[in-house]
């Protein structure tokens, strides 16, 4: 669904407007310029009064460009605040605590083959204490985000049975 945010007309006279698409993907603003050969361009951000896009600039007036600016800001604000990116950036965090248990296991099991290729089993850096309290201070995150977001969890195991339904009968 598009919304226009915001509607203005150039120190020449030329009529815009920017439009908000709230997608799967993330907040899309476009520029629209009414008579241009391309109607829409991705907005990037104002810079020296200039609305700049993929393809180019747009001057502004100079008192468009505080409502403007507060017009994108609240577009992203709105996006951010919506159930579905929320839910999206918990699951981002999840991941990267599941991550880290997975580097310090990579690091602790590299360390063990590194001591058999040397015959030093066991002994020296194999056993260092560092790697083991980061591996167990990764799984208490990951377990402390479990409890404090289980709906996370939820999701995942949701989607996790979903998909070896979906594999069974294939």
């Amino acid at each position: 669904m598009s919304e226009t945010i915001y509607s203005g007309e150039t120190p020449g006279g030329a009529q815009y407007r920017i439009t908000a698409t709230h997608g799967a993907s993330g907040l899309v603003l476009e520029l629209e310029v009414p008579g241009r050969l391309k109607p829409t361009y991705t907005v990037g951000n104002i810079a020296n009064g200039r609305l700049q896009f993929r393809g180019g600039e747009l001057q502004l007036r100079p008192e468009a460009i505080e409502p403007l600016a507060a017009a994108i800001s609240a577009a992203q604000a709105a996006h951010a605040a919506r159930p579905e990116v929320q839910a999206a950036g918990l699951r981002q965090q999840r991941e990267d605590l599941f991550l880290r248990i997975v580097g310090c296991r990579d690091e602790i099991r590299a360390r063990k083959d590194r001591a058999w290729e040397r015959g030093d089993e066991r002994r020296g850096v194999v056993d260092d204490p560092g790697w083991a309290s980061k591996l167990a201070e990764a799984e208490a995150a990951l377990a402390e985000f479990d409890q404090q977001h289980p709906e996370v969890l939820a999701e995942i195991k949701a989607e996790r049975t979903r998909r070896a339904e979906e594999a069974m009968w294939r």
